[in-house]
């Protein structure tokens, strides 16, 4: 009997031995998820910190561009006046670095879009209605691609470079015009035109659309789409065009052409994927 208590003193002694080394080991183990939860706390208030600074610089930049913006509208509604013989010409201030700030580039190109704006009375055959479709984004681009506007050669690569981004932007619409519709697809094929016009009508005014020509196969010309131009293009596709859409009078001395084409309807979703391709066309190549 006095065995059996040793016995059973020296097991209780070496439980209790088990559960303190067991709960140092818990007490260890606690600590380093405790450092690392403080280390996490720590990482997350640094990048709070940095996302708040990157907010801070995106605001600015952005309060910077609506300012500019606002500088082109209004540089674009007045013609600036020639300052006084003998004025001296504002110098662009600048940041502690010496360099321009980003506001001050910016109005900058604002001054220098609408002086590129007053250049299309120069350029009466540029001067196309799709103008109307640039933003103020568009204009800041064409300043900051051709930065030197000095001479006649510099100022219409320019202005082109304006009707390109516009003409971009009526065909554009024209894309989205096809894909509401769902002409060309296969269980909507192309019969009329009437449904695609009056979706046009809803975004494009009656002068832009007197400058294209919407034409089915058809109603082409014999020997348009054997063009080398034209054949590559639909080579590359490798689908039957169902729709040309090109200039009438193009501005400039090509001519813009987009042609839509019918792919493959997908059975699981029950249409058909439409793909379109622009690209402009010589002159010379006209049949």
């Amino acid at each position: 009997m006095k065995k059996l208590t040793l016995l059973g003193y020296a097991a209780l002694l070496g439980l209790l031995a088990y559960q303190w080394v067991d709960a140092d080991s818990l007490q260890l183990r606690l600590q380093k998820n405790s450092e690392a939860l403080q280390s996490a706390q720590r990482e997350t208030q640094e990048a709070r910190a940095q996302l708040a600074a990157s907010q801070q610089h995106l605001d600015a930049a952005q309060s910077a561009l609506q300012e500019a913006q606002a500088q082109l509208v209004q540089a674009r509604t007045a013609t600036p006046s020639a300052p006084p013989p003998g004025a001296s010409t504002p110098q662009t201030p600048k940041d502690a670095s010496g360099n321009a700030s980003f506001t001050d580039n910016l109005i900058r190109l604002a001054d220098k879009a609408s002086k590129l704006d007053q250049a299309f009375k120069n350029f009466p055959a540029l001067e196309i209605p799709e103008l109307a479709l640039l933003n103020e984004a568009d204009w800041i681009k064409a300043v900051s691609d051709h930065p030197q506007l000095e001479t006649p050669d510099q100022i219409r690569r320019a202005l082109e470079s304006l009707v390109n981004s516009a003409k971009n932007h009526a065909i554009n619409v024209f894309r989205d015009a096809v894909t509401r519709t769902g002409l060309g697809s296969e269980s909507k094929p192309l019969e009329s035109l009437d449904p695609l016009l009056a979706e046009l009508r809803k975004k494009l005014n009656g002068d832009i659309l007197q400058r294209y020509e919407l034409l089915p196969p058809a109603r082409l010309e014999p020997g348009w789409l054997e063009q080398p131009e034209v054949k590559n293009t639909i080579a590359k596709v490798k689908q039957a065009p169902f729709l040309v859409v090109r200039e009438k009078t193009p501005a400039g001395d090509r001519q813009q052409v987009t042609i839509f084409f019918a792919m493959p309807e997908n059975r699981e979703i029950g249409k058909s994927y439409r793909s379109s391709t622009s690209f402009f066309l010589s002159q010379k190549s006209t049949p």
